[in-house]
């Protein structure tokens, strides 16, 4: 079983959480609610369950094709430096992340979803803990999404269609097919109409085109969620000829990007191993998927104990000097303007990022 965090929204949710008299709202003069909560998903779940931490990327491809996405939304850099903290605390714990500059957390997550269930023939369990009904395009037979406040939904494969939009029972899993035509105003994207089809008649040519495959196993459910599979669906259909352009610029929007971020290519590693254990093993090291055994638990607990998380064997360990230095410094920055400076400097020198991945696909697909 993974456990994925969308680190962003759980961050964001913590910050704004109600508070008790177990979460101090700060500590040495930063905000620390969003990591309060971070950190103790975490300890709840880490001799049960492997973990993904997925991070937003701050100047994401998808701005640079249309500079409105999500440009609705007003920054919080309170919640910002939460987030940066929370990096450099798991580098402390020796916690590998999911992020890179150009890419959001939803690109890591699909990504993670889609090699683990091709590996497993979607026998691996995940559930990733987000807000963001975005995300339930991963929703399968073997994923659901979990809320990580009480303003968001718990879906899986069953209760999809009631759950994911409201006011509007969708077919699973139609979900970005459905946010391209007809928009997602908590992303400023529009929607787009097109004169030579509809969400209705897309859809059916989608998922003639899939479901066969998938009851054959040739293809996984998180297909219908694969901008591969939409355009190559998208070249077997005559009538869409003069839409089929505009149709694909706009899903390069809604839909995830699969990102090879390993040093091995998915379809090596597929290739390469036997055994569908082996395979699942050696992609969690590529997916930077940890368990408990992988990280520095001394480290992990001392930061608990100093967020005020509760959590077994943390009266062994002490507030550990180190961190708390660290989250007044970071608290002086944030305080006196630092972290915004460094932040908007940070976005005018993003780094090169990983390439994409080409998936290759069943050819029965491919050739329609």
């Amino acid at each position: 079983m993974i456990t994925v965090l969308d680190i962003s929204n759980i961050i964001y949710g913590g910050h704004y959480g109600s508070t008790s008299s177990m979460r101090p709202r700060s500590v040495c003069g930063f905000p620390t609610g969003g990591l309060f909560k971070l950190f103790g998903l975490l300890a709840s779940n880490l001799s049960t369950s492997d973990f993904a931490l997925a991070f937003d990327g701050d100047s994401i491809i998808k701005k640079e094709l249309l500079p409105e996405y999500k440009a609705n939304r007003l920054p919080n850099y309170s919640v910002y430096a939460e987030i940066e903290l929370a990096k450099e605390l798991c580098s402390l714990c020796n916690i590998p992340i999911l992020f890179d500059s150009k890419y959001e957390a939803d690109d890591f997550i699909y990504t993670l979803c889609f090699y683990v269930s091709m590996l497993s023939n979607e026998r691996e369990r995940i559930t990733i803990y987000s807000d963001d009904r975005d995300l339930a395009c991963c929703v399968a037979p073997n994923i659901s999404l979990r809320n990580a406040t009480t303003n968001g939904r718990y879906i899986d494969f069953e209760n999809f269609s009631d759950r994911v939009i409201d006011k509007a029972k969708i077919p699973y899993n139609s979900l970005l097919l459905h946010k391209l035509f007809y928009g997602d105003s908590s992303d400023n994207y529009k929607g787009k109409s097109f004169p030579s089809t509809s969400f209705d008649i897309l859809f059916s040519d989608l998922h003639s085109s899939l479901k066969p495959l998938i009851d054959e196993g040739l293809a996984i459910n998180l297909h219908y969620s694969n901008y591969d599979v939409l355009s190559a669906v998208l070249n077997d259909v005559s009538y869409l000829e003069e839409d089929k352009k505009s149709i694909l610029q706009s899903a390069r929007i809604v839909y995830p990007y699969i990102l090879d971020y390993s040093d091995v290519p998915f379809r090596d590693l597929h290739n390469s191993c036997s055994s569908g254990n082996l395979k699942l093993y050696t992609a969690y090291s590529h997916l930077n998927v940890f368990s408990k055994n992988d990280i520095n638990m001394n480290k992990f607990l001392s930061v608990c104990k100093t967020l005020g998380v509760p959590c077994h064997g943390i009266s062994a360990v002490d507030k550990d000097k180190e961190i708390m230095d660290l989250l007044y410094l970071r608290g002086q920055e944030l305080s006196s303007g630092d972290f915004m400076v460094a932040k908007a400097k940070h976005k005018s020198h993003v780094e090169d990022s990983k390439p994409l991945l080409t998936m290759e696909f069943p050819d029965e697909l491919s050739e329609g």
